[in-house]
């Protein structure tokens, strides 16, 4: 159901968990996924490349319980957290 009916989002997000870019097919999930982003940084401080979260909280970011979102996140560098000219 969910390939077939395309029922998910895909977005990048920075390192303050705004919302950067995001696929056009579905994006009902966008406006709550920038919270689950959000709650699982400030939970996961050592977070490491290879890291996968998986979260379904309606009281961080989640819709209702049958979604599910899965936070993966991506270094471009050792810079994590730091901005260019630090």
């Amino acid at each position: 159901n969910m390939k077939e009916r395309l029922d998910f989002s895909c977005a990048i997000f920075d390192k303050d968990g705004n919302l950067v870019a995001n696929a056009p097919h579905m994006p009902v999930h966008l406006g709550s996924m920038g919270a689950s982003v959000r709650k699982v940084m400030q939970s996961n401080l050592d977070m490491a490349a290879g890291d996968v979260y998986v979260l379904n909280d309606p009281y961080n970011g989640g819709t209702h319980l049958p979604d599910v979102t899965v936070v993966t996140p991506v270094f471009s560098d050792e810079s994590w957290g730091k901005s260019s000219d630090e």
